[in-house]
């Protein structure tokens, strides 16, 4: 015969246990529920399968806990990185239970634990590549990029500055060209200011500070390399 127990909770909702005992069907079976409705289509549902001798797995749900059946599907599935992750939070939420004691309620309130809580992600990158197309760049200038070190864990100073890398044909050999951005930077200022260019527009063309190019070219007049 079933029975249901009513609970107040301390944030004012309602707690229904839900308990079946047949003689001679095995132990009294449990379960709670957030709605009474859902705790009297349990009792129907469990007095007819005891009633049909269908109580064998209802039986062993009170033997095993639900830390047995992840660890028995992991062993016997081949499982990814992300799923196992998964499992491994959900084991931890309802390892301890009895599998009879995983109830739609229980699962809804683990849901929306995981949904609402903040996870931790360890960050385990030490190094972070950011590849950008130069300015003034061209399909025919082939493959050229500038790299820039957005995360350089465990190095830096010049080692971390950015750099343009451009791979050259040089006779039946391909190599690899490296130059500090600032350099080259500077290089196309002067090139610019010598065909003419005001300092705005060379700004604007290599998407830098005005600053800079008035700091470039001051030092270029400096050494010579100004023809104007």
């Amino acid at each position: 015969m079933g029975h249901i127990r009513e609970r107040d909770l301390s944030d004012g909702s309602k707690r229904f246990y839900a308990e079946v005992e047949l003689k001679g069907a095995g132990p009294r079976l449990t379960a709670t529920f957030n709605r009474k409705s859902d705790a009297k289509l349990w009792i129907q549902k469990t007095e007819t399968e005891l009633r049909c001798g269908r109580n064998q797995l209802v039986a062993e749900s009170r033997k095993h806990v639900f830390k047995e059946a992840v660890q028995r599907y992991s062993k016997e599935q081949k499982i990814s990185v992300v799923k196992r992750g998964h499992l491994q939070w959900w084991e931890k939420e309802l390892g301890h239970y009895f599998l009879r004691d995983i109830c739609p309620s229980l699962i809804a309130e683990k849901k929306q634990k995981l949904l609402t809580e903040t996870t931790e992600k360890e960050d385990v990158l030490d190094t972070v590549i950011n590849l950008r197309r130069p300015p003034k760049y061209s399909p025919s200038d082939g493959a050229k990029f500038e790299v820039h070190f957005e995360k350089n864990r465990g190095f830096g100073g010049d080692d971390a500055k950015p750099f343009e890398a451009a791979l050259l044909s040089n006779e039946s050999k391909l190599i690899w060209s490296c130059r500090d951005i600032e350099n080259r930077n500077d290089e196309d200022i002067i090139d610019m200011y010598n065909e003419g260019m005001t300092q705005a527009d060379i700004a604007k063309e290599l998407e830098v500070h005005r600053s800079t190019v008035c700091r470039a070219i001051k030092k270029a007049k400096a050494e010579g390399k100004i023809n104007k």
